[in-house]
C-alpha cells in the first residue's frame, strides 16, 4: 500500500498537476489518513454498512489502518503501538501490524472501535 500511494501522489507531481500539494505520502513520513479512510471506505464490505465494498482489486488484508489522534491515543493506550508520540506511517504500519494478528484478513475494522475508545474516554487498565 506505501509503494501505491507514493505513486498516486507522483503521478500528480509528474503531470505538473497543483492537487499533488494536497496529498499526502508516506515518503513524507504522513500517516495518510484521509487515504486510508477512502480505501478502506471502497475496500471493505461490512453488514453494518460503514464501508462500501465496491473495489474488488484491494484485498482488506492489504489496508493500513487510518490512524489520527483518537486511534492512536487508544492504540498507545492498548499496547498496540510502542511509545511513539507521532501518529506517521511508521505508527500506522505498526498498529496495522499488531491489529492483523488480532484478524489477519481484516485487521481494519477495528480502528472504529480505537476511535471509540477514545473518543469516549473509556478508560484502559
Amino acid at each position: 500500500m506505501k509503494n501505491a500511494i507514493n505513486y498516486f501522489k507522483q503521478y500528480f507531481i509528474d503531470h505538473k498537476m497543483d492537487l499533488y500539494k494536497y496529498i499526502s505520502s508516506p515518503n513524507e513520513k504522513s500517516a495518510c489518513k484521509k487515504i486510508n479512510m477512502f480505501l478502506r471506505w471502497m475496500v471493505r464490505k461490512d453488514s453494518k454498512n460503514i464501508d462500501f465494498g465496491i473495489w474488488n482489486k484491494i484485498n482488506p488484508q492489504d489496508l493500513i489502518c487510518p490512524i489520527d489522534i483518537h486511534v492512536g491515543n487508544a492504540a498507545r493506550n492498548l499496547h498496540l503501538i510502542k511509545d511513539n508520540k507521532y501518529n506517521n506511517w511508521n505508527a500506522a504500519e505498526e498498529l496495522t501490524s499488531n491489529l492483523k494478528m488480532i484478524n489477519k484478513s481484516d485487521p481494519i475494522k477495528y480502528d472504529i472501535v480505537l476511535f471509540t475508545i477514545s473518543k469516549e474516554n473509556i478508560i484502559i487498565s
